[in-house]
């Protein structure tokens, strides 16, 4: 595969950091309104599987 060049690591690690701390806030946000359907969950993923596609 080669070396990855440091900007695309620096990204995928800024990547990963913004998705804990999405999923932390909106762990915080579901917990308040007692909301743990699996229709916001399956949301959440697929905005992370957009942000993984954004980066990648």
């Amino acid at each position: 595969m080669g070396s990855v060049p440091a900007k695309i690591e620096v990204d995928a690690i800024n990547a990963v950091v913004a998705i804990s701390d999405l999923i932390v806030s909106y762990r915080l946000m579901s917990s308040s309104q007692q909301d743990t359907s699996l229709d916001t969950n399956w949301k959440l993923v697929a905005h992370i599987q957009q942000i993984m596609k954004n980066v990648g």
